[in-house]
This record gives C-alpha cells, sequence and structure tokens, in this order.
C-alpha cells in the first residue's frame, strides 16, 4: 500500500552565482518511512534541506506539503508551525542550560491546548510532553545535567529532542550520525526506529551509507544537484551509475 506523499519536489533549482547546486530536482518522500538522501560532497542534499526549510531561496521548482501546501510561500515560522522541523548537522544545544531545559525550549514554543491537540490526548501539559521526549531520546536519567557536559552522541539526541519536542509532521536529519562512535550509531539507529510513525516523515541526509541501510525504507541519490537513482538500498547500491559516480567502482 502506498503511503501519503509528505514532501513532494518537483522541478527544484539553486543558483548561486551561476552555479546549479540543484539542478530540476523531483522526488517524493512519504509518512511513516525514513527517507534516505546521499551523495558525495556537493551533491546538493544539505541545499536541498536548506531550500525546505526556507534558509535557501530556489530559482525554480515546486515543494508541496501533504500535496497541498505550497512550501515555497511560506515564510520560516510558517513552514516550522506547518510541521516542518530540521536537526542541523552540527549540534546547537544550549549548553549551560539543563538537558530538560533545552527540551522545554521546544516545548514552549506551543500554547498547552495545541500541544494536547498535537499529542491527541496523550499527555496534558508541556511538562508531560518533556518527559515524554526525554523518554523516547533515552537522556531522562540526565535530564538535569548540563547540557555542555554530555557526549557528542548524547548532545545530537538531544537536539534531536528539541526538534521532536515541535511534533514535526516532517524530521529533517543532516548527518546525525557524524563523528559517532559505533556505540552510538547502534542507539541512534535505534532512537530512529522509535521516532516512525504513521504521521512522521524522517528525511535522513548522511554519508554512512551502512547506516543509511539499515533504517532507510526508501532512499534517493544524488549527483551535481541531479537524482541520480531512487527506490531501496539493494536497488540504488546495485545501480551501475550509483555504483560509478558514488561508490567508484
Amino acid at each position: 500500500m502506498t503511503e501519503p506523499t509528505a514532501i513532494y519536489i518537483e522541478g527544484l533549482s539553486v543558483e548561486f552565482s551561476g552555479f546549479r547546486a540543484v539542478n530540476e530536482l523531483s522526488f517524493i518522500a512519504e509518512y511513516g518511512t525514513i527517507h534516505g538522501v546521499i551523495g558525495p560532497n556537493g551533491a546538493g542534499k544539505t541545499t536541498v534541506m536548506d531550500v525546505i526549510t526556507g534558509i535557501t531561496q530556489p530559482s525554480g521548482g515546486t515543494i508541496l506539503l501533504d500535496r497541498a501546501t505550497d512550501v515555497l510561500k511560506l515564510t520560516l515560522p510558517q513552514r516550522a508551525r506547518a510541521g516542518i522541523g530540521r536537526k542541523f548537522q552540527r549540534p546547537s544545544v544550549f549548553e549551560h542550560l539543563k538537558v530538560r531545559e533545552n527540551i522545554a525550549l521546544g516545548v514552549r514554543l506551543y500554547p498547552d491546548s495545541l500541544i494536547r491537540e498535537l499529542t491527541r490526548g496523550e499527555v496534558s501539559d508541556k511538562q508531560d510532553r518533556v518527559e515524554t521526549v526525554l523518554r523516547t531520546i533515552g537522556l531522562n536519567e540526565l535530564a538535569e545535567a548540563p547540557a555542555g557536559t554530555l557526549a557528542h552522541g548524547q548532545k545530537q539526541w538531544l537536539e534531536i529532542g528539541m526538534v521532536l519536542a515541535r511534533d514535526p509532521k516532517v524530521l529533517m536529519l543532516d548527518e546525525p550520525v557524524a563523528g559517532m562512535s559505533d556505540g552510538e550509531r547502534e542507539a541512534t539507529a535505534d532512537l530512529l526506529e522509535r521516532l516512525r510513525s504513521p504521521e512522521r516523515c524522517i528525511l535522513l541526509v548522511e554519508h554512512d551509507m551502512q547506516f543509511v541501510g539499515r533504517v532507510s525504507d526508501h532512499v534517493s541519490v544524488l549527483h551535481e544537484g541531479r537524482l541520480l537513482c531512487d527506490g531501496s538500498m539493494e536497488h540504488v547500491t546495485q545501480d551501475p551509475e550509483v555504483m560509478r559516480v558514488y561508490l567508484g567502482r
């Protein structure tokens, strides 16, 4: 059964001083899935995320949320309120604040009435939402610790939690396992499995192909701003063009 479309991208192009970082790119990411986006450096992966979140303006193309909302017509705050959330490559937590307080900052962006609506009655107030997120990301036992004392992987999980606190429909993760130990990567894979939901799409940009292969349902391979191949990890890694361009075979 085909899942509902979360993000629909068609003919997306981005130019920087005459250089096309993204070139007529089209792909679909569906709810209920983890959608990996891979490719060599300079393929346009992060630029696509920048366009979706509103940091970078495209020179052409269409991005739709739920095949209805024209994302490119929304301001940055409107995109966040519409359900688009992003964790950037480098963790940017508030190191002087407690872990709990970092999560609370995300929750406080919404009024109590909306928190209850978003969580469908599963929690009754913001404090419960904070506790739920802390348990989900596995940092509940470190809730009172200053964020600056966390290990690298834990800071990555904390920032994921700060975005998760806003209950995004589209959760974009930019290289979430970069610099992690094997154990931290394993724990991050488990975390992403816990974040799966029929009402959420996880868009994952990552260089670690083993990690992408483990967690992703669908993979889009980019090269020079274009879509090179699309499908399961098994399919894309057997594609001759992918092996030539990305794997060097």
